[in-house]
């Protein structure tokens, strides 16, 4: 029972990526039984700018806040999604809950929404 429990979720600055202005994307990595999958949240920042410890973005960016806060809604509703599968006793897998709800499509609009 306990392995039905284990979804881990997790930040990471992908720093081998960079858009036109020089921030790398933020990434939710989310692992379940072995399978493993990154998904991009549309949030960007510079990679001196990211804590790895906390994985999140250091209080001296200036949009640490609004972004910080965006990673929080995120992962609250991936969090819901996913244990809601678990909740209804379906076949659950990473890709089924980023199909439900947790694409980068449905997190970048999500992000749009909070962020103004």
């Amino acid at each position: 029972m306990s392995e039905l429990l284990n979804i881990c979720f997790s930040y990471l600055c992908r720093t081998t990526r960079q858009n036109e202005d020089g921030k790398s994307p933020t990434v939710l990595r989310i692992t379940f039984r072995s399978q493993r999958r990154n998904v991009f949240t549309g949030l960007y920042c510079f990679k001196d700018d990211w804590d790895n410890e906390n994985t999140k973005v250091k209080k001296a960016d200036k949009e640490a806040d609004s972004l910080n806060k965006n990673l929080l809604v995120i992962h609250q509703k991936t969090k819901h999604i996913s244990f809601n599968a678990l909740d209804c006793y379906k076949k659950f897998d990473i890709a089924t809950t980023i199909q439900n709800g947790a694409s980068s499509t449905d997190i970048a609009s999500a992000n749009r929404n909070i962020s103004g």
